[in-house]
């Protein structure tokens, strides 16, 4: 897959979300994720990572976000995300907001039988 252009782009910060979900997943077991620096840099990173997609997807459709917009989503991006995609796909968005979160949940879910599987039983 080829990350040049927008379109490649997303796809390559998509898989990095996900990616990122499962080290969370993982993370989560090692140790409490939320009191740790890895854990804290991890959601850094989660979050950046989704207001970058939504950036470039916004830029793609030819209504680039607002910086304003865009540093609270780096706070809010759990919730920006999905409003984001409604507002600019309408029910579809809100089909996308769904599955994704799904997947999320399963990716980090996935982490964290990787590490009962693996270095919990060594």
């Amino acid at each position: 897959m080829s990350t040049e252009g927008p379109s490649g782009r997303r796809w390559a910060l998509v898989l990095l979300l996900y990616g990122s979900m499962a080290c969370w997943g993982f993370e989560s077991l090692r140790m409490q994720p939320f009191f740790s620096r890895t854990g804290f840099a991890l959601c850094v990173f989660m979050a950046v990572i989704a207001v970058s997609w939504m950036s470039v997807d916004a830029r793609r459709s030819g209504r680039p976000l607002p910086g304003v917009v865009i540093m609270l989503s780096v706070l809010l991006w759990f919730v920006a995300l999905p409003v984001y995609l409604v507002a600019s796909r309408g029910w579809k968005g809100a089909g996308l907001a769904l599955l994704h979160a799904v997947g999320l949940f399963a990716a980090g879910s996935a982490g964290a039988v990787i590490y009962e599987a693996f270095v919990e039983s060594y």
